[in-house]
């Protein structure tokens, strides 16, 4: 019951071809902790790379859906829902995740180890943004750069909204029936 009032369904994850389970699994832990209920999860290959890593049983608290080899499916399924998709992508177009207003459905885009956000979902993006960093490393390990966006998107939701979740009475009662 203390839990339920503060879940998020309006903004939502996705992971682009992650191959590393540890890593996905360290990005539903952060995504559960910070109240986000909703992720997806997109495979371009057959099997994961597996580490002993876990979620601590966060897993089981989030609607995880899988998307095998179907990009196109995902953001079908985001577009007709409302959401607007933003990348973490560095390149000339992005801009720093603070002038984003996370209020609005959105749908944050995590690309995999080696080579960031695939091609197609650059290209279906509405907006592409940067964590800035301010030390010699080009990038953040990609379970840091998800918890320090889902840190940055629950301030940003606070400071605009006064509050992080924004499930009605009725959304509520309906997630304590299916946990």
């Amino acid at each position: 019951d203390a839990v339920v009032p503060h879940r998020v369904f309006d903004v939502v994850s996705v992971l682009d071809n992650l191959y590393d389970f540890g890593n996905i699994a360290a990005v539903m832990r952060s995504a559960e902790a910070m109240g986000f209920g909703q992720m997806h999860v997109i495979t371009r290959q057959e099997k994961f790379k597996t580490s002993p890593r876990i979620t601590k049983g966060t897993d089981k608290w989030l609607d995880v859906h899988l998307w095998r080899h179907d990009p196109e499916g995902c953001i079908a399924y985001l577009r007709e829902r409302g959401y607007r998709l933003v990348t973490t992508h560095l390149d000339e177009s992005a801009v720093d995740i603070a002038t984003i207003d996370f209020t609005i459905p959105t749908a944050i885009i995590f690309g995999n180890e080696h080579s960031g956000v695939s091609p197609d979902l650059l290209e279906a993006a509405d907006v592409r943004c940067v964590l800035p960093m301010r030390g010699f490393a080009e990038s953040f390990n990609i379970s840091v750069a998800a918890a320090l966006s889902f840190y940055h998107i629950l301030q940003d939701r606070l400071r605009r909204q006064g509050q992080n979740a924004t499930l009605s009475a009725e959304q509520q009662e309906i997630l304590r029936a299916e946990l």
